[in-house]
């Protein structure tokens, strides 16, 4: 229901910047909801409604983090995408100190991008925080978060998730290609 919510959402050219687990709501099928395709409801046959709030500033994508001021949809599904992991393992991801903190922290498991690092991500210099003295940390294999491991050891989600923490921002799969996913 958070990616129809996203898709219904990105389809309307609305962007939500702050999709993190406090702003994803629960209330019973039997309440007041939303009608399904809106940002919210239940699906026939489902007994919870989950609903979306507080469209703000991001659960921080790697684009806004490295300074971009003109992004995406994409920015929503790496917030959906993180949320996933954190829904799964209890866990939160991508945990820094400061900007520069999580930047590494990304970096640490997705590998550092850039033309001349470990990780492509065409462009990514020219985003105005991003600094060629960033540490070349190669891709890691996401045995590093052993909580995740029972969601990982489904290939369908595996690769959903790592579709949706796509570094680059236009290899991202979209909340609407996310609903077409083996996975679901």
């Amino acid at each position: 229901q958070v990616l129809q919510a996203l898709a219904h959402c990105h389809a309307q050219g609305i962007t939500h910047r702050n999709l993190k687990p406090k702003y994803i709501m629960l209330e019973e099928a039997g309440g007041a909801a939303a009608p399904h395709g809106r940002a919210g409801g239940a699906l026939p046959g489902e007994r919870w409604n989950v609903r979306i709030s507080d469209f703000n500033s991001p659960y921080r994508a790697p684009e806004i983090l490295l300074g971009s001021t003109h992004y995406t949809t994409a920015i929503d599904v790496w917030a959906a995408g993180c949320v996933f992991a954190e829904a799964a393992s209890g866990q939160m991801l991508f945990v820094g100190d400061s900007d520069i903190g999580q930047l590494f922290k990304i970096f640490e498991v997705l590998g550092t991008p850039g033309a001349a690092k470990a990780t492509p991500w065409r462009g990514v210099e020219a985003l105005p925080h991003y600094n060629e003295l960033f540490p070349n940390m190669p891709p890691r294999d996401w045995a590093r978060f052993p909580a995740l491991a029972p969601l990982l050891a489904q290939p369908d989600a595996a690769d959903l998730l790592s579709r949706m923490l796509a570094l680059d921002p236009t290899e991202r799969i979209s909340a609407a290609g996310a609903l077409e996913h083996p996975f679901f």
